[in-house]
């Protein structure tokens, strides 16, 4: 295990580096020696919380080991360390310098971070996927609540992926999902943004989801009125509507789309996911290429026709079929 070291003083001024440390950040120790914070090596996205690090080391107030931080190699490249830190006192007891010992955990963060990338998103289009849609649409709805603002969900459905499979093939399929992510994305407000793979991501306003085969979600926080909603429902449909390039070959697609609103189709995410689900099939049934709000009434409609589907698979095993007309006719 090769452990980089540095001294410094109690002003912060670094006093002594090994040759690790050096090979760890890129610079020379004549780069390093005398230098006071901030240190040439610290990461300038990090700069604050670093030096509020550094003042509670100095002050006797961080613990001695546990720190992860994210540092800049000379070359511009990021890296990530651990550090245990000790004091040296003098003969009088009084803290004179301290040493940082330091090793390089980039290999495992890097790790850490692919893990978190195949639990949370999808490996294709690169989006959330239904488990960080789970867990970021239960956060939204609470901050609905607390804000007393609107939150939509929007379950969409692209109308012609089967067709493009079965004729041009699933990789060229693939290709038309990661051209579909990437408008979708397109599509949400302004300050939307896509969720990436960092803990210390602050959480954007909207949400991009791929639940998986040709099926997305689009979650919309924090507005006060529906028209917000179906503006962006109108944008994806006419993006949707532009022909898309695959292997040099034009290819047309659309996309049917269901809406929930929170409150007013429900409180949760089960539920709100439900609800427009139904939206959708409403959508596929008014001839696709087209959005829809859900009501009560969708849910009326669905569970008769789920009767009815019922009733008809038995219908015929049970003789419950009466022909009362057959019309004969000699061409």
């Amino acid at each position: 295990l090769t452990v980089g070291m540095r001294a410094r003083d109690r002003e912060g001024r670094i006093t002594y580096v090994n040759p690790a440390f050096c090979e760890m950040t890129g610079f020379d120790a004549g780069e390093l020696i005398g230098a006071l914070p901030p240190y040439p090596y610290w990461n300038p996205e990090e700069l604050n919380r670093t030096r509020e690090l550094h003042d509670k080391v100095l002050d006797g107030l961080a613990p001695e080991e546990g720190f992860e931080l994210r540092f800049r190699r000379k070359n511009g490249d990021f890296f990530w360390e651990s550090t245990h830190i000790s004091a040296i006192r003098n003969p009088y007891g009084a803290i004179s310098h301290f040493v940082w010992l330091r090793e390089d955990i980039s290999d495992r963060k890097r790790a850490e971070e692919r893990i978190r990338f195949l639990a949370y998103y999808d490996n294709l289009t690169h989006l959330p996927n239904r488990l960080m849609l789970q867990e970021r649409l239960r956060e939204a709805i609470e901050i609905s609540r607390m804000h007393s603002c609107l939150l939509a969900v929007m379950f969409l459905d692209l109308d012609q992926s089967k067709r493009i499979n079965d004729s041009l093939g699933h990789r060229t399929g693939d290709l038309l999902l990661q051209q579909v992510a990437n408008r979708l994305q397109e599509c949400l407000r302004f300050s939307d943004q896509v969720y990436i793979a960092r803990p210390d991501t602050p959480l954007p306003e909207d949400l991009v989801a791929r639940l998986g085969g040709d099926e997305f979600v689009i979650v919309l926080t924090e507005f006060n009125h529906a028209d917000a909603v179906t503006r962006v429902a109108r944008r994806v449909l006419d993006v949707m509507a532009k022909p898309f390039v695959v292997n040099n070959k034009e290819v047309f697609t659309s996309c049917s789309i269901g809406i929930a609103l929170y409150p007013y189709d429900g409180d949760d995410m089960e539920v709100l996911l439900k609800h427009a689900d139904t939206a959708l099939y409403h959508a596929k049934d008014r001839g696709r290429n087209n959005y829809q709000m859900f009501s009560p009434s969708m849910n009326v409609a669905a569970t008769q026709r789920l009767v009815l589907e019922s009733h008809l698979r038995k219908a015929l095993q049970n003789q419950e079929m009466t022909l009362y007309y057959q019309p004969q006719v000699v061409l």
